[in-house]
């Protein structure tokens, strides 16, 4: 199966700092924009189940502009996402055309958050994380099917280290960054 996604995609980075200015605490920084990927993958059915495999890439247009408070700032964007995914569905209504699925697997992310406490910067890179979803597949013919699915990617926590100039020492850890992506796909898959 290969297919080609459509997508629109929200990035979630939940900035907070563990000493230093409590100003920079409050950034959260939610951004938005659009995706567009392919997939490939392979399915297995055994009566109304289908077991599959997936690896999907999508090219990301989600930036978001300077956040700041007081004299901290924060900016950041996502370059490109991919997955390799398990995919698990059952067929629903009387035709068998159509599969209701859960899938989950591990992420990438292509991504850069920078970070100002001050006069300090900081740059901070999210790479590996795991991604679940769900969606509905329909095949209009033996060789063309459309999806809807959803997709969250989490990437965990990754620490703000303090390098110059940051409130305590060179080398402390001051801040975390939490960041997580959401994604709403509609795709077109060619079946071979």
């Amino acid at each position: 199966m290969l297919a080609c996604m459509l997508d629109s995609g929200m990035q979630t980075l939940d900035l907070s700092f563990a000493t230093g200015s409590s100003s920079a605490a409050s950034m959260l920084a939610d951004n938005d924009g659009g995706l567009a990927g392919i997939h490939v993958g392979y399915n297995w059915q055994r009566d109304n189940w289908v077991f599959g495999i997936e690896g999907d890439i999508d090219w990301s247009g989600m930036n978001e502009g300077p956040v700041e408070v007081s004299t901290d700032s924060f900016k950041g964007d996502v370059d490109f996402l991919a997955s390799l995914r398990g995919r698990l569905g059952v067929t629903v209504m009387g035709d068998g055309n159509t599969l209701a699925y859960a899938t989950a697997g591990v992420a990438y992310v292509d991504s850069e958050q920078i970070l100002h406490n001050g006069s300090a910067q900081e740059v901070i890179s999210h790479d590996w994380g795991g991604v679940i979803g769900a969606g509905i597949e329909h095949k209009f013919t033996p060789g063309i099917s459309a999806r809807l699915e959803t997709l969250f990617y989490f990437f965990g926590d990754e620490d703000w280290i303090c390098q110059t100039s940051c409130p305590g020492d060179s080398g402390a850890d001051i801040g975390d960054l939490n960041m997580n992506v959401f994604t709403v796909r509609v795709g077109v898959s060619a079946h071979f």
